[in-house]
């Protein structure tokens, strides 16, 4: 197994012509879903929730485990 950079996706796309984004997050999860995100799924509380995991994701994200990448084709 290997990690993907996301320097190196990103030149890659940008290689084939496209405009190229990448950043890394931090998420955990399980089959399913506990007490704490049934709770956190709650309309009230969602908003919070999301918030408080880009906060979280801001210090630590780069670490992460996941990456995301976005492209759209130049020109």
């Amino acid at each position: 197994m290997a990690r993907l950079g996301p320097k190196d996706v990103c030149r890659e796309l940008e290689l084939a012509g496209f405009r190229a984004r990448a950043r890394r997050y931090f998420m955990y999860y399980k089959h399913e879903p506990g007490r704490v995100m049934r709770f956190a799924s709650r309309l009230g509380v969602y908003h919070l929730y999301r918030w408080t995991m880009e906060m979280a994701n801001l210090g630590i994200g780069r670490w992460g485990n996941k990456l995301q990448v976005t492209a759209v084709r130049a020109g």
